[in-house]
């Protein structure tokens, strides 16, 4: 019983192939904290293996988390977004999460389930459609106070600027390849479109 409630948590939070070690410790600590998850939440979030780099966005999101997430890391007020409950609901529904109506009484999948070459596209224009950064004002001033804050002022180093953005949005900086290929879109419209320089 604990080390499947401890296999749950660790999949929930951390990643989809649990390191059994690690889930055995909490078990234990489960067991002796008298079936208090309180202290296994204290040593979960607390361990050095929880912040191993391996694991920075190893949690893949569901599509409302993704949205909601997204909409607070751009800034964005949601009063901003156009119909964001509708955006919301009918973007999850087609990546298969019907916001109340789980699949079954497991709940909606995890992780990787999420995901395939259909999906993920389907997510980059479900958030470029949320976020609306060409067509509505608010929301590219938004994008642009964030893109000068992340900047600290060096607006005129647009390598300082995306390595900033994908810290940000990703919590980790980008392979140099794809840093590059960053770069080079960076440089095109959005540059001139969002920071007016």
């Amino acid at each position: 019983m604990a080390e499947f409630v401890c296999t749950k948590l660790y999949r929930h939070f951390i990643h989809s192939n649990p390191d059994q070690e690690f889930v055995g410790k909490l078990a234990e600590l489960f067991i002796a904290s008298n079936w208090e998850l309180l202290p296994v939440f204290k040593a979960l979030f607390k361990s050095e293996h929880f912040f191993e780099t391996e694991f920075i966005n190893a949690v893949i999101k569901n599509p409302v988390h993704c949205f909601i997430d997204f909409v607070r890391l751009t800034g964005i007020s949601a009063a901003n977004v156009s119909n964001e409950y509708g955006t919301f609901r009918y973007g999850a529904s087609n990546l298969g999460m019907e916001i109340f109506n789980p699949i079954n009484v497991a709940g909606w999948q995890e992780h990787h389930e999420w995901i395939n070459e259909n999906t993920l596209t389907q997510r980059w224009n479900y958030c470029k459609n949320i976020l609306g950064t060409f067509t509505n004002e608010k929301n590219r001033e938004s994008m642009r106070t964030l893109a000068i804050n992340l900047a600290e002022g060096s607006t005129n180093n647009p390598d300082f600027i995306v390595k900033a953005l994908t810290l940000h949005f990703l919590g980790r900086v980008l392979d140099e390849n794809l840093h590059q290929s960053a770069l080079a879109y960076f440089k095109g419209d959005i540059l001139k479109i969002i920071l007016k320089i």
